[in-house]
């Protein structure tokens, strides 16, 4: 897997009065008019009104780029863009390559034929989302929560339209990852399967592959919390390739104030003769959780059971860090995680009005023995699950 990565320095043009500015990416166009000085703070005084204007514009992402003989010549060349918020038409060369409607998916495009070893164009072109809520919402009335009535025909994160602890300032840009990925065969994806049966853990493993995987080798290499390995290889003849791992001694995943939270990772290759295509690295907590919904003397239970043992959930309700949520840092996630397990707390539930949260935020909730209540990106609002094109676009999303 060959890949470039396109972040970094663009440059943003207002598309109402032509002006463009310096861009970052990944990013937002507050967060790019802020750095440029075209702006004042919104969080500050009675800015937000003043700031609200920034949302009612189009604005057009652009930067140029170079690529090498050796992407050029692989089979497969994508695109992969992450956190497209929310309306974008990409151009490659002056090629329309795709119109996007949905933040939370992630792209894979197709842009091996209109590449040039130098002096790409790459566009973005990212639309106001008020027409679209507005149009959508004559022909469909939804109402619902927020400050703008309809907001949920579009799949954008809800709290960009305020809430009742946020702004309305629904920004546009780039927040994710986008790069370009060459290869030959890939590892799509690596499902771990846990069974836990008489003191015993079985790891059951499944990379999904993409592109010309036949032929070619899988290797997981599993490494427990002391360091020792255990290695399983086979050969690939679809697009799954299958193997297990015996734990004999497994050491249990606790939530924070039941016991430790040891960690197993996990890494598995695609291998051509002895050359790594690619690789997928995991951090796994081995662990059994169950929701026991049994009836009892009062009537039904809701409990979570964690490795056989009934818990009280002690925890909080997690919204988005920022409104421009790229302001987050690392340690940022660090410390407010770390804060929910000093409080005695150990589960937070992802909010559905925000984001699906970050590697770095589930990571942190695995070592801090945090578990996660993850809702689906919808909150406090109808949603139109009878239009077709609605329904396909969130399924999607949920792959």
């Amino acid at each position: 897997m060959k890949r470039i990565d396109l972040g970094g320095t663009w440059q943003m043009t207002n598309c109402a009065s032509n002006e463009t500015i310096s861009a970052n990416v990944p990013g937002c166009n507050y967060l790019d008019l802020l750095a440029a000085g075209k702006i004042q703070d919104p969080f500050w005084g009675q800015n937000e009104a003043e700031a609200s204007q920034v949302a009612k514009e189009d604005y057009l992402y652009s930067r140029t780029f170079e690529v090498g003989f050796d992407l050029l010549r692989q089979p497969h060349v994508e695109l992969v863009v992450s956190g497209l918020d929310t309306l974008a038409t990409l151009s490659l060369n002056g090629q329309q390559i795709a119109r996007t409607a949905n933040y939370h998916r992630t792209y894979r495009l197709d842009v091996k034929e209109l590449l040039r070893e130098k002096d790409n164009i790459l566009e973005v072109r990212f639309e106001s989302p008020y027409a679209y809520i507005k149009h959508r919402e004559a022909a469909n009335p939804l109402g619902g929560m927020g400050f703008e009535k309809g907001i949920g025909h579009i799949r954008k994160p809800q709290y960009h339209f305020g809430w009742d602890w946020g702004p309305n300032l629904p920004p546009v840009g780039i927040s994710g990852k986008i790069g370009l990925e060459a290869y030959m065969a890939r590892i799509e994806e690596v499902r771990v399967v846990q069974r836990h049966a008489d003191g015993r853990v079985t790891l059951s493993i499944d990379a999904i592959l993409g592109g010309e995987a036949k032929g070619r080798t899988v290797r997981s290499t599993l490494i427990d919390p002391k360091g020792h390995k255990q290695t399983a290889r086979t050969e690939v003849n679809g697009s799954t390739a299958h193997l297990e791992f015996e734990i004999e001694k497994p050491q249990l995943w606790w939530c924070n104030g039941l016991g430790e939270q040891p960690l197993y990772q996990l890494e598995t290759q695609l291998l051509e003769f002895l050359n790594v295509e690619d690789e997928v690295v995991q951090s796994i907590g081995l662990r059994t959780i169950e929701l026991d919904t049994r009836t009892d003397g009062l009537g039904r239970q809701f409990r979570f059971v964690l490795n056989g043992v009934p818990l009280f959930a002690k925890g909080a309700d997690w919204i988005p860090s920022d409104s421009f949520i790229n302001r987050t840092t690392y340690e940022d996630l660090q410390f407010y995680v770390e804060q929910a397990k000093w409080a005695n707390m150990h589960m937070l539930r992802v909010w559905g009005g925000g984001n699906y949260e970050s590697d770095d935020f589930y990571e942190l909730c695995d070592r801090n023995g945090i578990m996660v209540w993850q809702d689906f990106a919808f909150a406090c609002s109808a949603y139109p699950f009878e239009e077709a094109e609605f329904l396909e676009n969130v399924h999607q999303e949920v792959i």
